[in-house]
């Protein structure tokens, strides 16, 4: 009994002194400070109150969305989650966790310098201008300015004595050098733009845009058919290409399988792989990367398409005019011609006809010359119908227009 009553004593005792002891105070945070206010591309600053954000002279809209870090624990209004117009001052509220909170206020300063770089082409004597200019692009926190043309535009006016030129606006007529209306050499590559008032010095790269193959000749036995018109001839092999692939056509039976080109031009200051001195499997569509000096890559196909005979000329249409029943052509094909039949493009009538002569000329191309029965009433489309020695028919893109009034 005594016991308890010593136990229920020292209980008393310790609940008494758990109630005398103080709950800590709890100190909320003060901070309530802009710590960055970031826009990508422009320089800003907090001085004191006032958020500074610098707009470079290049730019003609002041619509940002803001990268903003604030005291921990701390609150801001407003959030800004979308781009704002920061043309006129915006008020920030930035909120303590004790409730207190300070002002900041942006203020938009215009600075001086390069507002506009374009190059442009004109003749000597500016009586002409070209319509094709292309716009740079001004990094002013790296101080670099991009330019991207297309070479064969620029090759093109070259060619009518229209030449490249820097059109180069600023503020208050601020000098640059080179100056505004300066003639520049896109050969070329390392040039500057400074402006000396400012002590600014900018890293000025001009650079084609082109990644195009302009030309490739494969080392075989062919006629030379224009790719435009071999893909409306012959739909059913330009499946899977696209408008800058190439078509090229040969004879069939020639091995394709180890093929290196003899000529294959590509846009200037591109690059290409696979190696173009390298042999190729051309029995496949054979695909190249070519990157313009700017990094633009793209890829181009080329194909190569066997047949077992190519009409000469064949650039527009492979259709010959005659003013009288009797016309030649040249042809290559994987056997002699043995037999022509003049069909009728319209109708699908045969033309009477005979072959005067066919025989293998000294570069290894064949001489057809034929004769038909008679002169069409009307100016009429016709095209061969051969059969070659080996005993295979075909109907060719090649053929004749009879046009019995000269027209």
């Amino acid at each position: 009994m005594k016991f308890n009553i010593l136990v229920l004593l020292f209980l008393l005792t310790l609940s008494s002194c758990s109630k005398d002891e103080e709950k800590p105070e709890v100190i909320k945070s003060e901070a309530k400070e802009i710590t960055s206010f970031e826009i990508q591309g422009v320089t800003t600053e907090i001085e004191g109150d006032i958020i500074k954000i610098y707009a470079p002279a290049s730019l003609d809209f002041y619509s940002w969305k803001p990268t903003i870090n604030i005291s921990e624990k701390a609150s801001i209004s407003p959030e800004i989650n979308v781009k704002v117009d920061f043309a006129n001052p915006i008020l920030f509220r930035v909120y303590a966790e004790d409730g207190s909170f300070k002002l900041y206020t942006t203020e938009l300063i215009l600075l001086e310098g390069l507002q506009e770089i374009i190059l442009k082409l004109r003749t000597k004597d500016d009586e002409q201008t070209a319509v094709d200019r292309y716009l740079g692009k001004i990094d002013e926190l790296n101080n670099k300015i991009q330019i991207d043309y297309s070479g064969d535009t620029v090759e093109r006016w070259e060619s009518w004595d229209l030449l490249p030129y820097l059109a180069i606006e600023t503020t208050n007529d601020l000098e640059t050098l080179p100056a505004n209306n300066h003639f520049i050499d896109l050969s070329i590559k390392d040039h500057q733009l400074t402006i000396p008032g400012l002590d600014k010095i900018y890293e000025l790269s001009i650079q084609s845009s082109d990644n195009f193959i302009k030309g490739i000749n494969l080392p075989l036995r062919k006629e030379f058919i224009s790719t435009n018109f071999a893909k409306n001839a012959f739909p059913e092999f330009i499946i899977g290409l696209e408008e800058d692939d190439i078509l090229f056509y040969t004879l069939k039976n020639q091995d394709l399988t180890n093929i290196t080109p003899d000529y294959l031009r590509i846009s200037d200051y591109a690059s290409i792989t696979p190696d173009p001195s390298l042999p190729q499997d051309f029995s496949e569509d054979v695909v190249y990367t070519l990157t313009s000096e700017s990094g633009i890559s793209k890829t181009r196909k080329v194909r190569v398409v066997e047949k077992n005979i190519l009409i000469s000329n064949a650039t527009n249409g492979a259709f010959s005019l005659s003013y009288n029943t009797n016309f030649f052509r040249y042809y290559i094909a994987t056997s002699p011609i043995v037999d022509v039949e003049l069909v009728n493009v319209e109708t699908g009538e045969i033309l009477g006809s005979e072959i005067g002569q066919n025989y293998e000329t000294e570069d290894g191309r064949f001489y057809l010359q034929m004769n038909a029965d008679e002169m069409p009433e009307s100016k009429t489309s016709f095209f061969y119908r051969v059969t070659l020695e080996e005993g295979v028919t075909i109907d060719t893109h090649g053929g004749v227009i009879f046009d019995p009034d000269g027209n």
